[in-house]
């Protein structure tokens, strides 16, 4: 005899997630039995109605089992989409920052790492989003998947993608960056050995990397930057970014180097030397160095002795001079000359805007004319005003950027020190922003600013 289940103690529970059913059957009474539509319609009844297990209903009538809970239904969990990826086959976090040796001293050498790729090499590969699955719950109600999604190709320059955009290769052998979601190959030309006049000078457009020295008298030119192995003789080095020696420099009064971006080495001697950004070094000796941002000698025996350094921003070194008082001249910030440039550059802006003005108000003059009649020759007196007028503007453009310059100049040379973190020396004369003092006894541990019109000194922290 068949009962209805409503009027008993079952359960049927349904997860959270609605991808489970549980089912517990409580014992029927005396000559009552269940049968398995009584089951079905106590499932469907509480909204079950997707993923029953047939199997389970039937043991647990057989086997009578009453007041436990056994899982009868189960739906389909959705599976989420896979976003795609890019697997980068290069080292993309080369370490550019300068190394602290025991000694104190400074290694250079790893700010030199360049990531170097041969022609045809895959360089990225990408593996597409997956699509995902969507599920279904115990009441037959459909689940979402979350769909995978793919990333933008990557921009840059100097590779090949495959027809399918899973595959980038390199057009040709050079260095390789990956930086501000760009990928770049470029070239890099490579010396293996010594650069001299066997070799002959070198003039190339891209990095240029040499594993040997380079000589006395050759001329090494690279629109990239320029990274030596060896060491480097009276040479001259032009580069349109950084200059990295990992040795050092001997020029022997002839050496010559000159950087778009920053110069750094183990030493420099008897050689001039000139940076747009900053100057780095264990030693200076003898030299004519300029840098448009600062110098800084370090480790425990940074020495600056002889010849002049100038810097912008300011100078930093553990010793200045020597016990032997050589002549050292070290110039800091701007000289009160940049001010009478700067006062003339905006003079000429000024009267250029003045010139513009008034070849605007000609052209509007004949404008008007020419709107009422036509008229060759002014027509033609309109189009060399136009040209006269462009010509002012491009004027007024370069005039700008000068002053612009400038006044960047102006702005880094207004916290202008010389930092001594150990001893200065006689014989030192500094200028800063135009003020001048001769060191008159050793000093130490010093920083001298100019203050007042004047340089005074204050003891480092």
């Amino acid at each position: 005899m068949a009962i209805n289940l409503l009027t008993n103690a079952s359960m049927v529970r349904i997860s959270p997630e609605m991808t489970e059913a549980y089912l517990t059957l409580c014992a029927p009474g005396e000559d009552e039995s269940y049968n398995e539509g009584d089951l079905r319609d106590l499932l469907q009844k509480n909204g079950v109605v997707y993923g029953i297990k047939r199997d389970v209903l039937l043991d647990i009538l057989e086997g009578k089992m009453y007041f436990e809970e056994f899982l009868v239904a189960e739906g389909n969990h959705a599976v989420n989409g896979r976003d795609g990826y890019y697997e980068f086959l290069f080292n993309t976090n080369v370490d550019n920052k300068p190394k602290v040796l025991k000694d104190g001293s400074v290694d250079y050498t790893s700010m030199a790492k360049l990531e170097i790729v041969e022609e045809g090499a895959e360089i990225v590969r990408y593996t597409p989003a997956k699509p995902g699955l969507d599920g279904i719950d115990v009441r037959g109600e459909i689940i979402k998947c979350r769909p995978g999604k793919d990333l933008p190709q990557i921009k840059g320059k100097g590779f090949t993608i495959s027809e399918d955009k899973t595959v980038y290769k390199a057009n040709f052998s050079g260095k390789i960056e990956y930086a501000n979601d760009r990928l770049v190959v470029s070239n890099t030309l490579t010396m293996e050995g010594d650069v001299s006049r066997v070799t002959g000078d070198i003039d190339f457009k891209g990095d240029v990397l040499i594993r040997g020295n380079v000589v006395t008298g050759v001329v090494v030119r690279a629109a990239g930057n320029i990274t030596v192995d060896g060491h480097v003789e009276a040479a001259t080095l032009y580069a349109g970014g950084d200059v990295v020696l990992k040795n050092g420099m001997q020029g022997g009064g002839k050496g010559e180097i000159s950087a778009g971006g920053s110069v750094s080495g183990k030493f420099f001697e008897q050689a001039t030397i000139y940076a747009k950004g900053n100057i780095n070094a264990n030693a200076i000796m003898n030299c004519n160095i300029i840098s448009e941002g600062s110098i800084v000698v370090s480790g425990r025996l940074g020495v600056l002795v002889g010849g002049s350094a100038s810097a912008i921003e300011g100078v930093e070194a553990t010793i200045v001079g020597n016990m032997s008082e050589v002549k050292m001249n070290i110039n800091i910030g701007v000289d009160y000359t940049i001010y009478t440039k700067l006062s003339e550059l905006e003079e000429k802006v000024r009267k250029i805007k003045e010139d513009i003005g008034k070849l605007n108000l000609a052209m509007q003059q004949i404008s008007a004319i020419l709107e009422k009649a036509p008229n060759a020759d002014l027509s033609q007196k309109k189009i060399e005003i136009l040209r006269t007028k462009i010509s002012k503007d491009t004027q007024l453009s370069g005039l700008r950027e000068e002053i612009g310059a400038i006044n960047d100049m102006i702005e880094k040379s207004s916290n202008a020190k010389l930092v001594v973190n150990k001893s200065i020396y006689r014989g030192t004369r500094i200028t800063i922003n135009g003020a001048t003092k001769n060191i008159e006894s050793e000093n130490y541990n010093l920083t001298y600013c100019k203050r007042d019109g004047d340089i005074s000194s204050y003891p480092n922290i």
